[in-house]
This record gives structure tokens, C-alpha cells and sequence, in this order.
């Protein structure tokens, strides 16, 4: 019998991009929120991960996994084994190409809808200061460079890290493991069944 990685595309998108599993999506998004200090969502409903491109030049993109809440916001979930830093400009792209799409010509810009990227990266980033490479979640907003409290909350980008949770594992305790949601998670999605 062949060992299943569970950071593979399909077996993600199978396990919380199914219509149906919409509690585990859940779950591992507020897992990933709360560790950051972000609200929890609800009521998340998985839709269509195609952005289909409009003509032959343009780039089409497809998420793994994306979905909306009741209340409009957009939850877009990307895992990947390998990359470097320009990983980041492809989310760029995605979060780009999933507003643009949402807009038609009389639409009002605030229909917009709060986009929420996170990606379970295989690799690490070396992005900011020599704590900011080392710290294992990375959460980017937009905020003012004089003062970092003001801030726009309306794109959230997560970058997970698996290697670097996959280090902090090795040394938690169990305490600390029941009360961390993510690592967990990250314990499930380490595991070779």
C-alpha cells in the first residue's frame, strides 16, 4: 500500500474542500485565525476555486481551496510543497485576480469583499528581520509604516510554515499542543497514513 502525504493538493482539497466537510474547513481556518489573534468565522460555504482567465493572454488561477462566509468575506487556501520567496507574488495574483473578478462595471467598490489567504507552505520564507524569517506564521495586512495599529484588516495573508511548526512540534509540551489548535492541525497534516 502507497503511504498518502496528507500536504498533497488532492488529498486537501478532498479533505476540507468538499462539498459536505464545510466544519473542517472551518476549523482549520479559525485554527489558523485565533493563532493570530484574528475573529473567528462561520457559516463558510466552499465555492467554485476557478478563476477562469477572460482571454488567451491573460493567466487563469485555481486555489485549492476557497470559500465565503455568510457575511461576504472570501477565504482563499493554497498548500504548497515547494518555492521560495516569489511564492508570495503568485498570492498576490490570486487575492488580484479574486477581486477583480467580483466587481462588475456599476458595482460600488465597497462590495469588495475581505479576501483571506492562507497557505500551508513546505518551505520557508526568508522575508523581514532575522526574528520575522524565524517566526513560523507569518501575518501581513496592510498598515501605516509610522504606526503599525493602524491598520486595514480587509486582506489578511497567512503564510503557515510547516518546517518551522514541524520544528516547534518536536518540542512542546502536551499542554501546549491541546491548547494550540494550528499545531495540531499541523501534527494531522504531518502524518503519513
Amino acid at each position: 500500500m502507497k503511504e498518502i502525504n496528507r500536504l498533497n493538493d488532492l488529498f486537501v482539497r478532498y479533505l476540507i474542500g468538499t462539498e459536505g466537510d464545510e466544519d473542517i474547513l472551518e476549523n482549520i481556518v479559525n485554527a489558523v485565525l485565533n493563532d493570530v489573534g484574528f475573529e473567528s468565522v462561520s457559516n463558510l460555504e466552499i465555492i467554485n476555486p476557478y478563476n477562469l482567465a477572460e482571454n488567451e493572454n491573460l493567466k487563469e488561477s485555481i486555489l485549492d481551496v476557497k470559500a465565503k462566509t455568510k457575511d461576504g468575506k472570501k477565504v482563499l487556501v493554497e498548500i504548497q510543497l515547494v518555492g521560495n520567496n516569489n511564492f508570495i507574488k503568485r498570492i498576490l495574483y490570486y487575492i488580484a485576480k479574486n477581486i477583480a473578478s467580483e466587481l462588475k462595471e456599476s458595482d460600488l467598490y465597497i462590495n469588495i469583499s475581505q479576501m483571506i489567504s492562507i497557505s500551508f507552505i513546505n518551505f520557508n520564507l526568508d522575508i523581514g528581520t532575522e526574528t520575522d524569517i524565524r517566526r513560523e506564521h507569518k501575518c501581513l495586512t496592510f498598515s501605516d509604516i509610522h504606526n503599525p495599529s493602524l491598520r486595514l484588516d480587509d486582506f489578511q495573508i497567512h503564510f503557515i510554515e510547516i518546517k518551522r511548526f514541524a520544528e516547534i512540534l518536536k518540542n512542546t509540551s502536551i499542554d501546549n499542543y491541546n491548547k494550540n489548535k494550528l499545531l495540531s492541525w499541523i501534527d494531522f497534516l504531518l502524518l503519513k497514513i
